[in-house]
Protein backbone atom coordinates (compact mmCIF):
# COMPACT_ATOMS: atom_id res chain seq x y z
CA UNK A 1 0.00 0.00 0.00
CA UNK A 2 1.25 3.52 -0.97
CA UNK A 3 1.20 6.16 1.50
CA UNK A 4 2.09 10.02 0.97
CA UNK A 5 5.20 10.78 1.69
CA UNK A 6 5.14 14.38 2.12
CA UNK A 7 2.19 14.61 4.26
CA UNK A 8 3.43 14.53 7.53
CA UNK A 9 6.36 16.88 8.92
CA UNK A 10 6.20 17.37 12.55
CA UNK A 11 8.67 16.26 14.61
CA UNK A 12 11.84 17.37 16.94
CA UNK A 13 14.80 18.88 15.51
CA UNK A 14 17.78 17.13 15.38
CA UNK A 15 21.08 18.97 15.89
CA UNK A 16 23.22 20.28 13.34
CA UNK A 17 26.34 20.98 12.31
CA UNK A 18 29.80 21.91 10.79
CA UNK A 19 31.07 25.47 9.62
CA UNK A 20 34.29 27.24 9.13
CA UNK A 21 37.41 28.10 11.03
CA UNK A 22 41.33 29.19 10.63
CA UNK A 23 44.03 32.26 10.03
CA UNK A 24 47.51 34.12 11.00
CA UNK A 25 50.42 35.59 9.98
CA UNK A 26 54.09 34.18 9.63
CA UNK A 27 58.13 34.58 9.85
CA UNK A 28 59.96 35.61 6.78
CA UNK A 29 60.22 33.14 3.59
CA UNK A 30 63.84 31.50 2.54
CA UNK A 31 64.20 33.17 -0.73
CA UNK A 32 63.14 30.24 -2.98
CA UNK A 33 59.54 30.29 -1.96
CA UNK A 34 57.46 33.28 -3.49
CA UNK A 35 56.46 36.11 -1.21
CA UNK A 36 52.79 35.53 -1.04
CA UNK A 37 50.46 36.69 1.71
CA UNK A 38 49.27 32.95 1.13
CA UNK A 39 52.95 31.05 1.39
CA UNK A 40 53.62 33.85 4.10
CA UNK A 41 50.37 32.61 6.16
CA UNK A 42 50.93 28.72 5.74
CA UNK A 43 54.77 28.79 6.04
CA UNK A 44 54.18 30.82 9.44
CA UNK A 45 51.59 28.24 10.55
CA UNK A 46 53.22 25.15 10.23
CA UNK A 47 56.93 26.12 10.49
CA UNK A 48 56.72 28.83 12.96
CA UNK A 49 56.71 29.20 16.86
CA UNK A 50 53.45 27.44 18.45
CA UNK A 51 51.57 30.32 20.46
CA UNK A 52 53.17 30.03 23.96
CA UNK A 53 49.60 29.92 25.57
CA UNK A 54 48.98 26.53 23.52
CA UNK A 55 52.53 24.95 24.72
CA UNK A 56 52.20 21.81 27.05
CA UNK A 57 53.20 23.08 30.37
CA UNK A 58 54.10 21.95 33.73
CA UNK A 59 55.23 18.46 35.20
CA UNK A 60 55.06 15.41 32.54
CA UNK A 61 52.63 13.23 34.27
CA UNK A 62 51.95 10.07 31.60
CA UNK A 63 53.86 10.39 28.65
CA UNK A 64 53.81 7.66 25.23
CA UNK A 65 57.23 8.90 23.72
CA UNK A 66 55.72 10.49 20.35
CA UNK A 67 56.10 13.75 19.52
CA UNK A 68 55.01 15.28 16.69
CA UNK A 69 58.17 16.44 15.26
CA UNK A 70 59.43 12.74 14.60
CA UNK A 71 56.24 10.69 14.70
CA UNK A 72 54.16 12.66 13.09
CA UNK A 73 53.26 12.99 9.44
CA UNK A 74 55.40 15.63 7.49
CA UNK A 75 52.56 16.74 5.16
CA UNK A 76 49.46 18.78 6.11
CA UNK A 77 45.47 17.55 6.56
CA UNK A 78 44.22 18.24 3.14
CA UNK A 79 41.03 18.21 1.57
CA UNK A 80 39.95 16.79 -1.90
CA UNK A 81 43.12 17.96 -3.57
CA UNK A 82 46.99 17.63 -3.73
CA UNK A 83 47.57 20.43 -6.35
CA UNK A 84 46.24 23.48 -4.11
CA UNK A 85 49.10 25.31 -3.31
CA UNK A 86 50.82 25.00 -0.97
CA UNK A 87 50.70 21.37 -0.33
CA UNK A 88 53.00 20.87 -2.88
CA UNK A 89 55.51 23.79 -2.44
CA UNK A 90 55.91 22.65 0.81
CA UNK A 91 55.73 19.28 2.06
CA UNK A 92 56.27 18.20 -2.15
CA UNK A 93 53.18 16.21 -2.20
CA UNK A 94 52.23 14.26 -5.60
CA UNK A 95 49.80 15.74 -8.08
CA UNK A 96 48.13 12.80 -8.50
CA UNK A 97 44.11 12.94 -8.25
CA UNK A 98 42.75 11.53 -5.23
CA UNK A 99 40.39 8.09 -5.64
CA UNK A 100 37.87 6.00 -4.04
CA UNK A 101 39.32 3.15 -2.03
CA UNK A 102 39.77 0.04 -4.07
CA UNK A 103 38.91 -3.17 -3.39
CA UNK A 104 41.81 -4.19 -1.11
CA UNK A 105 41.19 -1.09 0.59
CA UNK A 106 37.93 -1.41 1.13
CA UNK A 107 38.32 -5.40 2.54
CA UNK A 108 40.68 -3.97 4.96
CA UNK A 109 38.15 -1.93 5.92
CA UNK A 110 34.95 -4.08 6.42
CA UNK A 111 36.14 -7.34 5.35
CA UNK A 112 35.85 -9.74 2.89
CA UNK A 113 32.08 -9.02 2.25
CA UNK A 114 31.98 -6.16 0.25
CA UNK A 115 33.64 -8.59 -2.87
CA UNK A 116 31.34 -10.51 -5.12
CA UNK A 117 33.38 -13.77 -6.08
CA UNK A 118 36.65 -14.53 -5.04
CA UNK A 119 39.42 -12.59 -3.96
CA UNK A 120 42.15 -12.79 -6.33
CA UNK A 121 46.22 -13.96 -5.69
CA UNK A 122 46.73 -10.09 -5.72
CA UNK A 123 43.99 -9.07 -2.76
CA UNK A 124 41.67 -7.34 -5.55
CA UNK A 125 38.35 -8.35 -6.03
CA UNK A 126 35.05 -7.53 -7.54
CA UNK A 127 33.33 -5.37 -5.07
CA UNK A 128 29.22 -5.41 -4.83
CA UNK A 129 27.70 -2.72 -6.38
CA UNK A 130 26.44 -1.52 -2.36
CA UNK A 131 30.16 -1.60 -1.81
CA UNK A 132 30.64 0.14 -5.11
CA UNK A 133 28.61 2.59 -3.80
CA UNK A 134 29.94 3.12 -0.53
CA UNK A 135 33.55 3.71 -1.20
CA UNK A 136 31.84 6.14 -3.53
CA UNK A 137 30.42 7.81 -0.68
CA UNK A 138 33.60 8.05 1.70
CA UNK A 139 35.22 9.82 -1.13
CA UNK A 140 32.94 12.40 -1.71
CA UNK A 141 32.26 12.98 1.99
CA UNK A 142 36.39 12.61 3.26
CA UNK A 143 37.47 14.80 0.37
CA UNK A 144 34.92 17.24 1.33
CA UNK A 145 35.49 17.90 5.12
CA UNK A 146 39.47 17.54 5.55
CA UNK A 147 41.50 13.39 6.54
CA UNK A 148 41.86 14.94 9.78
CA UNK A 149 40.77 11.29 11.33
CA UNK A 150 42.83 9.48 9.21
CA UNK A 151 45.90 11.94 9.88
CA UNK A 152 45.45 11.22 13.86
CA UNK A 153 44.84 6.77 13.91
CA UNK A 154 47.50 6.85 11.30
CA UNK A 155 50.21 8.13 13.08
CA UNK A 156 49.41 6.62 16.11
CA UNK A 157 49.46 2.79 14.83
CA UNK A 158 52.34 3.52 13.18
CA UNK A 159 54.22 4.67 16.55
CA UNK A 160 52.86 1.79 18.22
CA UNK A 161 53.67 -0.62 15.97
CA UNK A 162 50.14 -1.52 14.54
CA UNK A 163 51.44 -0.31 11.58
CA UNK A 164 54.34 -1.17 9.50
CA UNK A 165 56.64 1.31 8.76
CA UNK A 166 56.22 -0.12 5.02
CA UNK A 167 52.56 0.99 5.25
CA UNK A 168 53.38 4.41 5.85
CA UNK A 169 55.73 4.48 3.22
CA UNK A 170 58.58 5.57 5.78
CA UNK A 171 61.51 3.02 6.97
CA UNK A 172 60.35 3.90 11.06
CA UNK A 173 59.65 7.70 11.54
CA UNK A 174 56.59 8.95 10.90
CA UNK A 175 58.45 12.45 9.91
CA UNK A 176 60.06 9.95 7.05
CA UNK A 177 56.70 9.39 5.57
CA UNK A 178 55.55 9.58 1.60
CA UNK A 179 52.53 10.31 0.67
CA UNK A 180 52.00 7.80 -1.95
CA UNK A 181 48.84 6.94 -3.61
CA UNK A 182 48.74 3.60 -1.11
CA UNK A 183 49.27 5.89 2.32
CA UNK A 184 46.70 8.73 0.81
CA UNK A 185 44.23 5.17 0.57
CA UNK A 186 44.97 4.70 4.20
CA UNK A 187 44.15 7.69 5.36
CA UNK A 188 41.20 7.51 4.01
CA UNK A 189 40.45 4.46 4.84
CA UNK A 190 40.69 5.23 8.71
CA UNK A 191 38.89 8.49 8.38
CA UNK A 192 35.96 6.30 7.45
CA UNK A 193 36.28 4.44 10.48
CA UNK A 194 34.06 7.36 12.18
CA UNK A 195 30.91 6.07 10.83
CA UNK A 196 31.44 2.89 12.77
CA UNK A 197 33.61 3.16 15.71
CA UNK A 198 32.77 3.49 19.55
CA UNK A 199 33.53 6.43 21.22
CA UNK A 200 34.00 7.28 24.92
CA UNK A 201 31.29 9.03 26.60
CA UNK A 202 33.82 10.57 29.61
CA UNK A 203 33.92 14.25 31.04
CA UNK A 204 36.95 16.41 30.67
CA UNK A 205 38.46 14.69 34.38
CA UNK A 206 37.58 11.16 33.14
CA UNK A 207 39.25 11.80 29.87
CA UNK A 208 42.83 13.58 31.70
CA UNK A 209 42.11 10.21 33.94
CA UNK A 210 42.24 7.59 30.82
CA UNK A 211 44.95 9.11 29.30
CA UNK A 212 47.25 8.98 32.29
CA UNK A 213 46.60 5.41 32.80
CA UNK A 214 46.13 4.71 29.35
CA UNK A 215 49.70 6.11 28.60
CA UNK A 216 52.82 3.70 28.60
CA UNK A 217 56.48 4.05 26.60
CA UNK A 218 55.72 3.35 22.65
CA UNK A 219 51.79 3.06 23.21
CA UNK A 220 49.30 6.09 22.49
CA UNK A 221 46.23 3.94 22.74
CA UNK A 222 43.56 6.72 21.73
CA UNK A 223 42.87 9.73 19.38
CA UNK A 224 40.88 12.32 20.71
CA UNK A 225 37.62 13.66 19.33
CA UNK A 226 37.16 17.24 19.66
CA UNK A 227 33.14 18.85 19.18
CA UNK A 228 32.26 22.33 19.90
CA UNK A 229 29.53 25.09 18.97
CA UNK A 230 30.89 27.82 16.59
CA UNK A 231 29.80 31.18 17.03
CA UNK A 232 27.01 30.74 14.62
CA UNK A 233 25.76 27.95 16.72
CA UNK A 234 27.01 24.94 14.37
CA UNK A 235 29.11 21.96 15.84
CA UNK A 236 32.37 22.36 14.44
CA UNK A 237 34.85 18.78 15.05
CA UNK A 238 38.41 17.92 14.83
CA UNK A 239 40.58 14.35 15.15
CA UNK A 240 43.76 14.77 16.81
CA UNK A 241 46.38 12.61 18.47
CA UNK A 242 47.24 12.82 22.20
CA UNK A 243 50.84 11.85 23.36
CA UNK A 244 51.54 12.79 27.14
CA UNK A 245 49.53 14.61 30.04
CA UNK A 246 51.33 17.60 31.69
CA UNK A 247 50.53 18.43 35.45
CA UNK A 248 50.39 22.38 36.07
CA UNK A 249 49.05 22.12 39.47
CA UNK A 250 45.55 22.99 41.50
CA UNK A 251 43.70 20.72 39.44
CA UNK A 252 44.82 22.11 35.85
CA UNK A 253 46.27 19.52 32.99
CA UNK A 254 47.50 20.02 29.49
CA UNK A 255 46.86 17.28 26.94
CA UNK A 256 49.77 17.29 24.98
CA UNK A 257 48.61 16.57 21.21
CA UNK A 258 49.57 16.38 17.58
CA UNK A 259 47.37 18.32 15.92
CA UNK A 260 47.64 17.40 11.96
CA UNK A 261 46.25 21.21 10.92
CA UNK A 262 49.69 22.22 13.00
CA UNK A 263 52.78 19.73 11.79
CA UNK A 264 55.64 19.60 13.94
CA UNK A 265 54.51 21.66 16.52
CA UNK A 266 53.90 20.43 19.88
CA UNK A 267 50.23 21.79 21.27
CA UNK A 268 48.10 21.69 24.00
CA UNK A 269 44.61 20.70 25.45
CA UNK A 270 44.04 22.67 28.97
CA UNK A 271 41.40 20.75 31.14
CA UNK A 272 40.53 22.31 34.58
CA UNK A 273 39.62 19.48 36.56
CA UNK A 274 37.94 21.85 39.54
CA UNK A 275 35.59 23.16 36.72
CA UNK A 276 35.54 19.51 34.49
CA UNK A 277 36.05 22.08 31.43
CA UNK A 278 38.96 21.86 28.26
CA UNK A 279 39.70 24.33 25.67
CA UNK A 280 41.96 24.49 22.70
CA UNK A 281 42.88 26.74 19.99
CA UNK A 282 41.48 24.90 17.04
CA UNK A 283 42.48 25.76 13.34
CA UNK A 284 39.77 24.23 10.98
CA UNK A 285 40.59 25.53 7.19
CA UNK A 286 42.31 28.81 6.65
CA UNK A 287 39.37 31.11 6.25
CA UNK A 288 39.30 33.06 9.54
CA UNK A 289 41.25 33.14 12.46
CA UNK A 290 41.68 30.31 14.98
CA UNK A 291 38.92 29.88 17.81
CA UNK A 292 38.98 28.88 20.85
CA UNK A 293 37.34 25.48 21.41
CA UNK A 294 35.74 24.60 24.62
CA UNK A 295 33.20 21.95 26.64
CA UNK A 296 32.68 20.81 29.83
CA UNK A 297 31.26 17.79 31.63
CA UNK A 298 27.65 18.04 30.29
CA UNK A 299 28.34 18.46 26.38
CA UNK A 300 31.04 15.72 26.46
CA UNK A 301 32.60 16.82 24.02
CA UNK A 302 36.52 16.07 24.22
CA UNK A 303 35.94 11.68 23.54
CA UNK A 304 38.53 9.14 22.92
CA UNK A 305 38.73 6.43 20.58
CA UNK A 306 40.42 3.56 20.65
CA UNK A 307 43.37 3.79 18.11
CA UNK A 308 43.01 -0.36 17.76
CA UNK A 309 39.53 -0.27 16.91
CA UNK A 310 39.96 1.80 14.12
CA UNK A 311 42.63 -0.42 12.84
CA UNK A 312 40.77 -3.34 13.36
CA UNK A 313 38.07 -4.46 10.50
CA UNK A 314 34.68 -2.41 11.06
CA UNK A 315 30.71 -3.57 10.98
CA UNK A 316 29.90 -3.51 7.33
CA UNK A 317 27.04 -1.25 6.47
CA UNK A 318 26.59 -2.31 3.19
CA UNK A 319 27.34 -6.34 3.43
CA UNK A 320 24.87 -9.32 4.21
CA UNK A 321 25.05 -10.13 7.56
CA UNK A 322 26.79 -6.44 8.54
CA UNK A 323 25.52 -4.07 10.82
CA UNK A 324 22.06 -4.48 12.28
CA UNK A 325 21.41 -0.74 11.97
CA UNK A 326 21.57 1.77 8.96
CA UNK A 327 23.66 4.90 7.88
CA UNK A 328 22.30 7.64 6.85
CA UNK A 329 25.28 9.57 5.18
CA UNK A 330 25.32 13.08 3.32
CA UNK A 331 27.18 14.59 0.84
CA UNK A 332 28.98 17.68 1.16
CA UNK A 333 26.89 21.09 0.35
CA UNK A 334 28.54 25.28 0.57
CA UNK A 335 28.91 25.72 4.29
CA UNK A 336 26.78 28.81 3.69
CA UNK A 337 23.69 26.53 3.44
CA UNK A 338 24.39 23.61 6.06
CA UNK A 339 23.48 25.51 9.30
CA UNK A 340 20.37 27.01 8.11
CA UNK A 341 19.03 22.76 7.12
CA UNK A 342 17.16 21.28 9.81
CA UNK A 343 16.73 17.34 10.30
CA UNK A 344 14.16 15.38 11.59
CA UNK A 345 13.02 11.61 11.64
CA UNK A 346 9.72 10.46 11.87
CA UNK A 347 8.12 6.96 12.08
CA UNK A 348 5.78 5.63 9.44
CA UNK A 349 2.90 7.18 11.44
CA UNK A 350 4.25 10.76 11.19
CA UNK A 351 5.38 10.43 14.70
CA UNK A 352 8.74 11.46 16.22
CA UNK A 353 11.39 8.59 15.97
CA UNK A 354 12.10 7.63 19.41
CA UNK A 355 15.37 8.75 20.69
CA UNK A 356 16.04 4.83 21.61
CA UNK A 357 15.89 4.13 17.97
CA UNK A 358 18.80 6.56 16.20
CA UNK A 359 21.95 8.90 17.16
CA UNK A 360 23.57 11.41 15.57
CA UNK A 361 27.22 10.46 14.88
CA UNK A 362 30.10 13.40 15.71
CA UNK A 363 30.13 15.68 13.07
CA UNK A 364 33.09 15.46 10.30
CA UNK A 365 35.89 18.00 10.42
CA UNK A 366 35.54 20.72 8.44
CA UNK A 367 38.45 21.34 6.32
CA UNK A 368 37.24 23.32 2.99
CA UNK A 369 36.11 26.61 4.58
CA UNK A 370 33.53 26.60 1.20
CA UNK A 371 31.76 23.00 1.52
CA UNK A 372 30.06 21.02 4.80
CA UNK A 373 28.58 18.47 5.20
CA UNK A 374 24.85 17.79 7.55
CA UNK A 375 25.20 14.79 10.58
CA UNK A 376 25.33 11.48 9.77
CA UNK A 377 22.81 9.31 11.33
CA UNK A 378 22.82 5.51 13.13
CA UNK A 379 19.00 4.57 13.00
CA UNK A 380 17.33 1.42 13.74
CA UNK A 381 15.64 0.89 11.09
CA UNK A 382 12.79 -0.78 12.40
CA UNK A 383 9.38 -1.09 10.60
CA UNK A 384 10.69 1.67 7.80
CA UNK A 385 10.68 5.60 8.72
CA UNK A 386 11.07 9.01 7.34
CA UNK A 387 13.64 11.07 7.29
CA UNK A 388 12.32 14.93 6.75
CA UNK A 389 15.31 17.68 5.34
CA UNK A 390 13.99 20.52 5.89
CA UNK A 391 15.53 23.79 3.99
CA UNK A 392 12.52 26.41 4.73
CA UNK A 393 15.00 28.55 6.38
CA UNK A 394 17.55 28.68 3.34
CA UNK A 395 18.23 31.54 1.26
CA UNK A 396 20.25 29.80 -1.81
CA UNK A 397 19.97 26.23 -3.70
CA UNK A 398 21.97 23.58 -2.75
CA UNK A 399 22.98 20.34 -4.25
CA UNK A 400 21.23 17.64 -1.83
CA UNK A 401 22.52 13.94 -1.66
CA UNK A 402 20.93 11.32 0.78
CA UNK A 403 22.76 8.17 1.17
CA UNK A 404 21.31 5.30 2.79
CA UNK A 405 23.52 2.42 3.49
CA UNK A 406 22.09 -0.79 4.85
CA UNK A 407 22.83 -4.50 5.27
CA UNK A 408 23.07 -6.07 1.43
CA UNK A 409 22.01 -2.56 -0.19
CA UNK A 410 21.87 1.11 -0.70
CA UNK A 411 19.57 3.35 -1.58
CA UNK A 412 20.39 7.69 -2.69
CA UNK A 413 18.05 9.93 -3.43
CA UNK A 414 19.46 13.35 -4.69
CA UNK A 415 18.70 16.69 -6.44
CA UNK A 416 21.55 18.64 -8.49
CA UNK A 417 19.68 21.62 -7.41
CA UNK A 418 17.46 21.48 -4.00
CA UNK A 419 15.88 24.81 -4.11
CA UNK A 420 16.03 27.56 -1.55
CA UNK A 421 13.15 27.61 1.18
CA UNK A 422 12.13 23.53 0.19
CA UNK A 423 11.49 20.85 2.30
CA UNK A 424 12.17 17.12 1.27
CA UNK A 425 11.22 13.95 2.73
CA UNK A 426 12.80 10.24 2.05
CA UNK A 427 10.78 7.23 2.74
CA UNK A 428 12.60 3.83 4.01
CA UNK A 429 9.87 1.63 4.80
CA UNK A 430 10.84 -2.12 5.73
CA UNK A 431 8.33 -3.42 3.15
CA UNK A 432 10.60 -2.53 0.45
CA UNK A 433 9.78 0.82 -0.72
CA UNK A 434 12.26 3.87 -1.04
CA UNK A 435 10.07 7.10 -1.79
CA UNK A 436 11.20 10.91 -2.15
CA UNK A 437 8.59 13.50 -2.16
CA UNK A 438 9.43 17.50 -1.42
CA UNK A 439 7.33 20.86 -1.33
CA UNK A 440 7.71 21.96 -4.55
CA UNK A 441 8.05 19.76 -7.96
CA UNK A 442 11.19 18.43 -8.52
CA UNK A 443 12.26 15.19 -11.23
CA UNK A 444 14.77 13.21 -7.98
CA UNK A 445 17.66 10.80 -9.34
CA UNK A 446 17.29 7.48 -7.61
CA UNK A 447 19.16 4.83 -6.63
CA UNK A 448 18.59 1.38 -5.32
CA UNK A 449 21.40 -1.60 -5.09
CA UNK A 450 20.01 -4.94 -3.56
CA UNK A 451 21.67 -8.73 -3.55
CA UNK A 452 19.97 -11.88 -4.05
CA UNK A 453 22.39 -14.55 -3.41
CA UNK A 454 25.26 -13.99 -6.21
CA UNK A 455 22.99 -11.61 -8.00
CA UNK A 456 23.14 -8.18 -7.49
CA UNK A 457 20.55 -5.80 -9.17
CA UNK A 458 21.11 -1.91 -9.35
CA UNK A 459 18.22 0.44 -10.65
CA UNK A 460 18.34 4.07 -11.20
CA UNK A 461 15.12 5.96 -12.50
CA UNK A 462 15.50 9.82 -13.44
CA UNK A 463 14.39 12.47 -15.97
CA UNK A 464 10.90 11.93 -17.40
CA UNK A 465 8.11 14.16 -15.85
CA UNK A 466 8.48 16.37 -13.17
CA UNK A 467 7.11 14.89 -9.86
CA UNK A 468 4.53 17.57 -8.38
CA UNK A 469 4.93 19.20 -4.95
CA UNK A 470 3.70 17.03 -2.27
CA UNK A 471 3.48 13.83 -4.51
CA UNK A 472 6.73 11.95 -4.63
CA UNK A 473 8.46 9.38 -6.79
CA UNK A 474 8.94 5.46 -5.29
CA UNK A 475 10.66 2.22 -5.98
CA UNK A 476 9.65 -0.87 -4.14
CA UNK A 477 11.36 -3.85 -4.53
CA UNK A 478 9.24 -6.85 -3.75
CA UNK A 479 11.43 -9.67 -3.13
CA UNK A 480 8.38 -12.45 -2.38
CA UNK A 481 7.22 -11.55 -6.06
CA UNK A 482 10.84 -11.00 -7.30
CA UNK A 483 9.63 -7.92 -8.82
CA UNK A 484 10.59 -3.80 -8.45
CA UNK A 485 7.89 -1.31 -9.40
CA UNK A 486 8.45 2.46 -10.04
CA UNK A 487 5.71 5.03 -9.81
CA UNK A 488 3.87 7.94 -7.55
CA UNK A 489 2.55 8.07 -4.06
CA UNK A 490 -0.21 9.45 -5.35
CA UNK A 491 -1.18 7.28 -7.83
CA UNK A 492 -1.30 10.36 -10.67
CA UNK A 493 1.01 8.73 -13.06
CA UNK A 494 4.09 10.04 -15.02
CA UNK A 495 7.23 9.36 -16.66
CA UNK A 496 10.83 8.23 -16.08
CA UNK A 497 13.93 7.22 -17.38
CA UNK A 498 14.58 3.53 -15.87
CA UNK A 499 18.32 2.22 -15.98
CA UNK A 500 18.47 -2.04 -14.78
CA UNK A 501 21.43 -3.47 -14.03
CA UNK A 502 22.73 -7.08 -13.00
CA UNK A 503 25.91 -8.00 -11.91
CA UNK A 504 27.19 -12.16 -11.06
CA UNK A 505 30.57 -12.53 -10.13
CA UNK A 506 31.92 -9.85 -11.80
CA UNK A 507 30.06 -9.63 -15.32
CA UNK A 508 27.46 -6.72 -15.65
CA UNK A 509 24.89 -6.17 -17.84
CA UNK A 510 22.54 -2.96 -18.41
CA UNK A 511 19.52 -1.85 -19.97
CA UNK A 512 17.65 1.31 -20.28
CA UNK A 513 14.04 2.39 -21.17
CA UNK A 514 13.59 5.92 -21.97
CA UNK A 515 11.21 8.38 -20.77
CA UNK A 516 8.37 5.64 -20.13
CA UNK A 517 4.91 6.87 -19.05
CA UNK A 518 2.67 5.43 -17.01
CA UNK A 519 -1.48 6.57 -16.27
CA UNK A 520 -2.74 6.85 -13.29
CA UNK A 521 -3.49 4.82 -10.89
CA UNK A 522 -0.18 2.35 -12.71
CA UNK A 523 3.49 2.27 -11.92
CA UNK A 524 6.06 0.57 -14.73
CA UNK A 525 7.02 -3.16 -12.85
CA UNK A 526 10.54 -4.90 -14.07
CA UNK A 527 10.13 -8.51 -13.30
CA UNK A 528 13.74 -9.96 -12.02
CA UNK A 529 12.29 -13.19 -11.56
CA UNK A 530 13.77 -14.78 -14.67
CA UNK A 531 16.40 -12.32 -15.48
CA UNK A 532 19.50 -14.51 -13.28
CA UNK A 533 21.97 -14.78 -16.06
CA UNK A 534 24.06 -12.54 -18.63
CA UNK A 535 22.13 -14.86 -21.59
CA UNK A 536 18.88 -13.03 -19.83
CA UNK A 537 17.11 -10.10 -20.52
CA UNK A 538 14.28 -8.13 -18.12
CA UNK A 539 11.06 -8.35 -18.54
CA UNK A 540 9.72 -4.57 -18.39
CA UNK A 541 6.65 -3.07 -19.01
CA UNK A 542 3.57 -0.93 -18.04
CA UNK A 543 0.79 -1.91 -14.65
CA UNK A 544 -1.43 -0.01 -15.97
CA UNK A 545 -3.74 -0.79 -12.89
CA UNK A 546 -1.03 -0.92 -9.90
CA UNK A 547 -1.62 -4.54 -9.19
CA UNK A 548 2.23 -6.07 -9.76
CA UNK A 549 1.66 -7.51 -13.25
CA UNK A 550 2.98 -6.02 -16.29
CA UNK A 551 0.05 -5.15 -18.74
CA UNK A 552 2.23 -3.75 -21.81
CA UNK A 553 5.96 -4.80 -22.43
CA UNK A 554 8.10 -2.34 -22.87
CA UNK A 555 11.40 -3.16 -24.76
CA UNK A 556 14.66 -2.10 -22.50
CA UNK A 557 18.00 -1.42 -24.76
CA UNK A 558 21.36 -2.61 -24.14
CA UNK A 559 23.54 0.04 -22.54
CA UNK A 560 27.60 -0.70 -23.03
CA UNK A 561 28.90 -3.90 -24.31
Amino acid sequence: MRRKIIALLSAPALALGLAAPAMATGPVLPPAIPDTPDNRFFYGLWFGPTNPEWVPQGTIVADSGFRPLANGLPYANYGGSLTEPPLPLFFGTPDNELQPMTSPWMRSLYGDGVCQGRVSADGTCDLTPAARYMSEVLFEAVNGVGHCVGFAIVSAGLFNGQLEPEEVATTALGGNSQLTQDVQQLIARNWSTQLTWEISDLTPTGVVNALIEGFSEGNVPFTLSLQWQSAEGATEGHQITPYAVYDQGNGLYDIAVYDNNYPFQERAIEVDTNEDTWAYEALINPSAPPTIARGDAQTKTLQLVPVSDSLAVQDCPVCLGGRDTNLIVFDPMPATAVNDVQLRLLDTQGQGLPADRYSTLPSLDSHNPNLGTLPSLDIDPGDGYRLVVDGSQTTEDVPLTVNELAAGGVKIASVPTFPAGATGVILYDQEGTFGFGASVPLKPRMEHAFAEGVRHYTTVVYGGQTVAADNGREITVERSGEYIAYGDADDAGGSMTVNVTLERRGESKKFRATRVSYPAGGQLVLDYSDWRRMTQRPVFGIDTDGDGTIDERVKMRRVGR
